[in-house]
């Protein structure tokens, strides 16, 4: 955490949060936390936005967990984009609904249920 802290200062960042079934994927013991406490930790520094990154859904285009992700846009004064499992259109609405500023979409694309047209 201090790296983040040292480093808002001198260039504009995002910070990924990268969770395998809801777990923080790092050697920081720092940062062993709960995906929303580490949210509301980032809330005191000037970041850009915050990438929740579920990598246990990447790939498998399974939809979203409405209710964490409510959880985690209520805990955030930053902009979230969400990585893993959007499955098409109606997820990306549904994020936008709650409050989410955008969505990583390459399988939905790849495979054809977001049209490319939507992202361009």
């Amino acid at each position: 955490m201090k790296l983040m802290e040292e480093s808002v200062f001198f260039r504009d960042i995002a910070v990924s949060i990268d969770m395998k079934h809801r777990q923080i994927l790092t050697r920081d013991p720092e940062l062993m936390l709960s995906p929303l406490d580490i949210i509301r930790r980032l809330n005191g520094l000037p970041i850009e936005g915050v990438i929740l990154l579920e990598l246990d859904r990447v790939g498998t285009s399974s939809g979203l967990d409405q209710d964490f992700l409510e959880k985690a846009v209520s805990a955030s004064d930053h902009p979230l984009i969400l990585g893993g499992g959007v499955k098409g259109p109606e997820d990306l609405k549904t994020l936008e609904k709650m409050g989410f500023q955008g969505a990583l979409v390459a399988t939905a694309v790849h495979n054809g249920t977001i049209p490319l047209e939507i992202v361009q």
